[in-house]
C-alpha cells in the first residue's frame, strides 16, 4: 500500500511539474510595446549556460556587466515600409543596434511564424520563412522546421565566369528542454521556460559558366554551418523573451542580451508598489520614498538610458533631476532582496 502511495505521489509531482509553466499568445508582444534590452559580450571561458531540465535555477545576477543598450520595438506591419514584401505579417520588430527585422504573422491556431530579414538588399534574397513557434509552448515541446533560399550573385572579374549561385537548405530545431526560476542583474522571474535552438545548414555552390551556359559546382568546398546553439528564456506575462545567450563550442556563454527594462506605453507602465516619487510632475528635484534599500535605473521615452545604478535608501530619497530634459520617464531596478520595481515620473 505504502508503494502505491508513493507511486501516486511521485506521479503527482511529476504532473505537477510538468504543467507548472505554460506560455500562451497573450504571454507574446502587443503592438507599441518596447522592451530595453542590455547586451554584454564579455564572457570568459567556463561561464556556462546552465543546467537543462525541470524547476531549474538559473542565477545570473551577477554575471552580467553589460553596458551597451537596445530598443526592441513592436508595431504594426502594416506601418512598416516594407510591409507590401510581408502583407501576411502582423507585427514586426525593430532592433537599432544592428537594424535588423522580423515580420511575425500569429495566426487563429496559436502559430507564430517568424519570416522576413533581406539576406542582402542588393540581391533581391529574402528568407520568406524562419521558425514557427506553437502556441500554447509547454515543456518537452519540440519544434522541427525548415526554409530554402537561393542567391545568385553577378561576377564580372574571373574569366568564363559570370555568376554564383549560393542554395542554402537550413534545418531549424527548437527544443523547450527546460523550465525554472531565472535570476537576472534586475530582477527574478520565478515561471521560465527555456527554448534551445540551432540550425543545420545544407550549403550548395555553383558557378555559371559564360560560354556553356551551364551551371557546375564550384571547385571549393562551403562554409561549415555554425550549429553553436541559443538558448532563449520566456517568462509567463512578460511579453517577448527575458534572456538570449549565444553559446559557443564548449556551451558556455559567448553572447547574453537579457531585458533591462520594458517600456509599455505611457497608459500600460505598472507602478511600484513600495516605492512613491513625490512631486509627479515634477520640475528640479523628485523625493523617493522607499521600503527597503534598492537601486534603480532610469530611462526617457525612447528608451535610453539616462541614469544608471542610482542607489536608493530606505525612507525618503532626494534626487536631481534638472539636468534631464523635460518629458516621460520610466525607472525600473530592484530591491535588495531581488524584488522588482518599476513606475514612470513626468519632468516639466
Amino acid at each position: 500500500m505504502k508503494r502505491i502511495l508513493l507511486f501516486t505521489t511521485t506521479l503527482l509531482c511529476a504532473v505537477s511539474a510538468f504543467s507548472q509553466v505554460k506560455l500562451n499568445q497573450n504571454d507574446f508582444p502587443k503592438a507599441w510595446e518596447k522592451y530595453i534590452l542590455a547586451r554584454d559580450t564579455s564572457f570568459s571561458s567556463g561561464v556556462s549556460i546552465g543546467a537543462g531540465g525541470t524547476n531549474q535555477v538559473w542565477d545570473y545576477s551577477a554575471v552580467f556587466g553589460a553596458d551597451l543598450y537596445d530598443t526592441l520595438k513592436y508595431s504594426r506591419a502594416s506601418d512598416h515600409p516594407k510591409y507590401a514584401q510581408f502583407p501576411e505579417a502582423n507585427l514586426v520588430s525593430v532592433s537599432s543596434r544592428n537594424k535588423s527585422e522580423s515580420f511575425i504573422k500569429i495566426d487563429s491556431t496559436g502559430v507564430w511564424s517568424y519570416f522576413g530579414n533581406p539576406l542582402d538588399p542588393s540581391a533581391n534574397a529574402l528568407v520568406l520563412k524562419v521558425h514557427t513557434l506553437n502556441m500554447p509552448m509547454t515543456y518537452g515541446g519540440k519544434v522541427i522546421d525548415s526554409f530554402k533560399f537561393v542567391q545568385s550573385i553577378p561576377v564580372d572579374t574571373i574569366p568564363f565566369l559570370d555568376s554564383v549561385r549560393i542554395s542554402v537548405n537550413v534545418i531549424s530545431y527548437t527544443d523547450v528542454d527546460a523550465w525554472g526560476q531565472l535570476k537576472l542583474p534586475n530582477k527574478t522571474y520565478t515561471n521560465c521556460l527555456r527554448l534551445k535552438t540551432w540550425n543545420d545548414q545544407k550549403i550548395k555552390i555553383e558557378i555559371h559558366n559564360t560560354f556553356t551556359k551551364s551551371w557546375t559546382n564550384a571547385p571549393f568546398a562551403p562554409p561549415s554551418p555554425n550549429t553553436n546553439p541559443s538558448y532563449l528564456f520566456f517568462a509567463q506575462g512578460e511579453g517577448d523573451k527575458v534572456l538570449e545567450l549565444s553559446a559557443d563550442s564548449n556551451n558556455n556563454i559567448s553572447r547574453a542580451d537579457y531585458r533591462s527594462s520594458s517600456v509599455l506605453g505611457i497608459n500600460n507602465v505598472i507602478s511600484a508598489t513600495n516605492t512613491n516619487i513625490y512631486p509627479n510632475p515634477a520640475n528640479n528635484i523628485i523625493y523617493i520614498n522607499c521600503d527597503a534599500n534598492q537601486q534603480i535605473n532610469i530611462y526617457n521615452a525612447e528608451g535610453k538610458q539616462v541614469l544608471s545604478n542610482t542607489k536608493l535608501y530606505k525612507g525618503i530619497n532626494t534626487l536631481n533631476i534638472a539636468d534631464l530634459e523635460n518629458g516621460i520617464y520610466f525607472y525600473r531596478g530592484i530591491t535588495n532582496t531581488g524584488g522588482a520595481i518599476e513606475g514612470r515620473f513626468v519632468k516639466n
